[in-house]
């Protein structure tokens, strides 16, 4: 009995290995341009990618919220930003970006300049290239001027900003580091 016992338990784990193995090699073969797709999340708060990148917003902006995503130059998917904006300003055409999470490729000895004030979360490795995650917060004013619904409304969810919660644990082949960590990172 007790080898039978055994012999299921190795087995299991064997199968246990083998499925894990599969989904994350799985993950890696994701296509790229295909980076800020969203999966169904079972919180309506919580912002889950097809590659493990999770994004949690705060119960305060619930259904204030609206996202998009800006390709580089010529739909360039290599250069990407996934935007969450205020949404009585993005509809009223003023921008109302509360933050942005940038995805670039970086290119073996080139370097990559960043605000002051931008935090790189780490380096995305899917295959044979190395991308870069980087949260930055908007530089200018991102509300609609002379409107003061408008401005309470981008104030009341900006205030809670640091409530923001950007999971990467996840992502396969995806490196935590800093700004500090990189040595090609220069600030504008």
């Amino acid at each position: 009995m007790k080898k039978v016992y055994l012999c299921l338990m190795v087995t299991s784990i064997l199968l246990l290995c083998s499925a894990c193995g599969k989904t994350s090699k799985g993950d890696m073969d994701i296509d790229i341009s295909r980076f800020w797709e969203k999966k169904l999340s079972d919180d309506e708060n919580t912002l889950k990618f097809i590659t493990g990148l999770e994004v949690t917003l705060p119960d305060s902006w619930n259904g204030k919220t609206v996202y998009d995503v800006s390709t580089g130059p010529v739909n360039d998917p290599t250069s990407t930003t996934f935007i969450v904006s205020e949404k009585t300003n993005a509809e009223m055409n003023g921008s109302g970006a509360l933050f942005y999470l940038h995805f670039y490729l970086h290119e073996e000895g080139e370097e990559q300049y960043i605000s002051e004030t931008d935090k790189v979360l780490g380096l995305y490795k899917p295959d044979d290239k190395e991308y870069i995650l980087i949260l930055a917060t908007p530089h200018e004013l991102s509300y609609v001027e002379d409107n003061e619904e408008c401005k309470a409304a981008y104030e009341e969810l900006s205030s809670t900003f640091d409530s923001v919660i950007i999971k990467t644990d996840n992502m396969v082949g995806f490196t935590q580091c800093t700004n500090d960590d990189l040595a090609w990172i220069q600030y504008l």
